[in-house]
């Protein structure tokens, strides 16, 4: 019979103390195989000794363990009853993040839990065995699920999930001996884009040695809290490094009797926090990127130009409203602009099983909104689930209503122009186009990383033309007598060309398309780069590491010395993560293997003018008409240049078909947004389509209405109303038009000399 281990043999070794680097799962199978193997019995007679005394043991383990209460799971509860921090001002409980070292213990916690608040529903786990999209499940259902109040988590939940959207407070059940574990763990709260102040609470056992050095180490660190703020856990694991504090720990267990040494143990702790972390964020912080002044203002511009055109939320909040109730969803009003989801459609569940990224769908939400403004609600503690068009519910929707539809949209429809007063009609299609990688998706094909919708313009000139911003919110449903005129300008020859799909396709492929594809392209290569780079690094340091202590183990075994783990165990890590290495490497050389997919037509409609339905009545009028509209136009674009000129910005006027806003001007203030309205001396109204009243809202102040008369002589007045709009338009509404005089009598008029 082989000896059984010396009891000496159980100390961790100094060296040892790099295990803290394995991850959560691996720390549970390694502790659970210690567990199942420890013994220090050496005969068989001592073995039935220590059976009877691991019996005893049991039992009274057994008993704690079953018993109502203990002084650490009281004082657990304790802290969830008396801490304010636990409950808002309702006085509605505050989600809470509870920290264990050990599965076991997070059972017992979720048992006891669970009986603390009467309900299975209150408790959520993650754990090292836990999956990673059963993860990301479970954070969606912590975060969403008004009732799950309490997330249990081992060290899992610290790799690589953030929880700061909902909570702000995290308590160590256990603390772990690895400074870097705290750090994780409260960096998961601890965020850009927390709103609330975090609170920490850390257990630590009363009169014990161990409890003494983490005492200490907890007050000096909240002591530099207070001097150097949240910033204090930036760098907390750096503090000690090589897991020095593991070593105070055994050290303060083994030798902590002796005052001199419980002396010396406090005087490492002051040193590490008090003097090193002043230096280490110093040290860590980050070398920012240097752009140069013209970088930056250019940068400045670009977001200032999405903001313009971006959706405003009521136009996203009616879309979906239909479309969810067309799939057979519901939403339940709950304050104002908020909403509550009881259940979601299981086809778009499906939808985003097959096809989904990023945070799953769960099947309920308690609230969601389709503003920012109203994510958060003063007064209301249930914080919201923003729905955009990047949000996996909004996209599955999307997705759904256009798998449901997509032979309508290809067949498309006739829209009209009802401010276009130009007499010729022309076609705009929806192109699509993806960019993929090696990779292949949930759905067997090749990954998508990139896609990309564009709207085109045919003239019948045979002219295709590439539109910056979709024309369609601008266009109006044709009435039943302007459709059946329309059906003579489909039998025209420019709209029945054979090849019209295939040339607008070849069009796209050289020029959008192959601008998208380049733009990826860069991006990805660069990215790539540098990720095969750092992943390299830091997996063959690690390789290396794990190769040298498999080394040293073989060679303590040759000598016959007792090791607490085995060379072969650390030798099979080493090549796990070569095999990792590799597995990785070869992920990104799929992701660099890029390529295009040919542009297609989803989605088509003629565009009838308002210029064209007036020529049907009189031809020679409407040209005439639409000509001297342009004139008119043009002499009021050019008179707002010359005010622009005049008060020294740097104008820049726009393309014809720009949906949104005439004339952008470079201001000291930053961008102005004009769209200019021209009218001939007696004009009564103006029109905005639903794209300039949405320019005009999303940019406030930035926003200016340039309204121009424009006399018999060719003479013009220019006035100017900085933000005209300021309530949205209704969203069914492709156009509104205005008075003018109530416009022209409150805005300022401005000198063009």
């Amino acid at each position: 019979m082989a000896s059984a281990p010396k009891k000496d043999d159980f100390d961790v070794p100094e060296d040892e103390a790099d295990l803290e680097e394995l991850t959560d799962a691996e720390r549970e199978e390694l502790e659970d195989k210690a567990v199942a193997a420890a013994t220090v019995s050496r005969t068989p007679e001592e073995l039935q000794t220590e059976i009877k005394v691991l019996d005893r043991l049991l039992v009274k383990s057994l008993k704690v363990k079953t018993s109502l209460t203990y002084a650490k799971w009281d004082a657990l509860r304790d802290t969830l009853d008396e801490a304010d921090e636990m409950r808002d001002s309702t006085g509605a409980r505050r989600k809470v993040i509870i920290f264990t070292e050990h599965k076991d213990t997070l059972d017992d916690l979720v048992g006891r839990l669970t009986n603390y608040l009467g309900r299975d529903d209150a408790v959520i786990t993650i754990h090292g065995g836990t999956k990673r999209e059963d993860r990301k499940k479970a954070k969606e259902i912590f975060e969403q699920d008004e009732n799950c109040v309490f997330l249990v988590a081992t060290d899992a939940a610290g790799e690589g999930i953030n929880l700061h959207k909902n909570a702000h407070l995290l308590i160590n059940y256990d603390l772990p001996w690895n400074p870097n574990r705290i750090e994780q763990r409260f960096g998961r709260v601890h965020r850009i884009g927390q709103p609330n102040v975090c609170h920490m609470w850390s257990l630590v056992a009363k009169d014990t040695r161990e409890g003494d050095v983490y005492t200490r180490l907890l007050e000096k660190l909240d002591e530099q809290r207070a001097a150097l703020g949240g910033r204090v856990y930036d760098v907390l694991g750096k503090l000690f490094e090589g897991n020095s504090l593991r070593d105070l720990m055994i050290q303060a267990i083994r030798e902590g009797d002796r005052p001199e040494r419980q002396r010396y143990l406090t005087e490492v702790v002051d040193a590490k926090v008090g003097d090193g972390i002043a230096e280490l964020l110093e040290e860590n912080q980050l070398v920012p990127s240097r752009l140069d002044e013209s970088e930056i203002d250019e940068v400045r511009k670009q977001m200032e130009r999405a903001e313009a055109a971006r959706l405003q939320p009521h136009h996203v909040e009616a879309f979906f409203h239909k479309a969810f109730k067309d799939l057979g969803g519901n939403l339940r009003m709950r304050e104002h602009h908020r909403y509550e989801i009881k259940t979601v459609p299981s086809d778009i569940k499906e939808h985003d099983r097959l096809t989904g990224y990023g945070a799953p769908i769960v099947n309920s939400y308690h609230r969601i909104t389709f503003d920012p403004k109203y994510v958060r609600v003063l007064g209301n503690n249930h914080l919201a689930t923003l729905i955009h068009p990047g949000h996996p519910l909004m996209s599955a929707t999307m997705g759904v209503i256009t798998d449901r539809h997509h032979e309508a949209l290809r067949r498309g429809t006739i829209l009209v122009d009802r401010a276009d007063l130009n007499i010729e009609p022309y076609i705009v299609c929806l192109l699509e186009h993806d960019v993929t990688d090696g990779r292949v998706g949930r759905d067997g094909q090749p990954q998508i990383i990139s896609r990309r919708a564009q709207y085109v313009r045919i003239d019948p000139g045979g002219t295709i033309t590439a539109l910056t911003q979709s024309p369609i919110p601008n266009l109006d449903a044709v009435t039943d007598e302007e459709r059946e005129a329309a059906q003579a300008i489909l039998k025209e020859s420019w709209c029945q060309a054979a090849d019209l799909g295939s040339r607008i396709v070849r069009h796209a492929s050289s020029t959008v398309a192959r601008d998208h594809v380049d733009a990826v392209t860069a991006r990805t290569i660069e990215r790539v780069a540098k990720t095969e780079r750092l992943v390299r690094d830091r997996l063959t340091k690690e390789i290396n590491y794990w190769d040298q202590r498999a080394f040293e183990l073989r060679e303590q075994e040759r000598a016959g010395k007792k090791t607490r783990l085995p060379a072969e165990q650390i030798e099979q890590r080493a090549e796990a993560l070569s095999r990792r290495l590799g597995r990785r490497l070869r992920e990104l050389a799929k992701e660099r293997d890029i390529s295009a997919r040919p542009p297609r037509v989803t989605g088509a409609c003629l565009v009838i003018t308002q210029g064209w339905i007036d020529a049907r009545i009189d031809s020679e009028a409407a040209a005439h008409r639409a000509k001297e509209t342009a004139r008119i136009e043009r002499l009021a674009v050019d008179a707002v240049l010359r005010v622009e000129k005049v008060l020294g910005h740097d104008a820049t006027e726009m393309p014809h078909n720009n949906p949104g806003y005439d004339v952008e001007s470079d201001t000291p203030n930053g961008l102005d947004f004009i769209e200019v309205k021209g009218r001939f001396e007696g004009g009564d109204n103006f029109v905005l389509t639903r794209q300039e009243a949405v320019t005009a809202l999303n940019k406030g102040k930035h926003s200016v209405l340039a309204l121009v008369r424009v006399l018999s002589d060719g003479s013009t007045t220019v006035r100017y109303l900085r933000q005209p709009i300021t309530t949205p338009i209704d969203p069914r509404a492709a156009r509104v038009e205005f008075d003018w005089e109530p416009f022209w009598n409150e805005a300022e008029e401005m000198d063009q000399q």
